[in-house]
């Protein structure tokens, strides 16, 4: 008798640093060869560097963002926004650490 494999859900980091979820065998090691489970957002955000799509799908993935489904539950629009100022916030830390180097460097 074949033995039934038992279906999980990990999640791992992409190639580009994003999270994902994937659905697989609990006994199978190569996450790329799984069924995609969370939302891929990438037809948004395209036009955006790397690094700003890993902030915000980690963000999101954070708060409990990750399948289409819970973008339907209750309160996901305010989560969403909240990941989302997360991510502006942190640019606006950045562009505030720029601005003050160029203040100290014109006296």
């Amino acid at each position: 008798m074949k033995k039934r494999q038992h279906l999980v859900e990990k999640t791992y980091t992409t190639n580009d640093g994003l999270p994902a979820v994937v659905l697989i065998p609990d006994d199978e090691t190569d996450l790329d060869t799984g069924i995609p489970v969370s939302l891929d957002l990438t037809a948004l955000y395209v036009h955006m560097p790397i690094d700003f799509q890993q902030r915000l799908y980690t963000a999101l993935h954070a708060q409990g963002l990750v399948k289409a489904k819970d973008y339907f539950a209750a309160g996901a629009a305010d989560r969403f926004k909240a990941a989302l100022l997360s991510v502006i916030r942190h640019d606006f830390l950045s562009a505030q650490k720029i601005a003050k180097q160029e203040l100290n460097s014109n006296g």
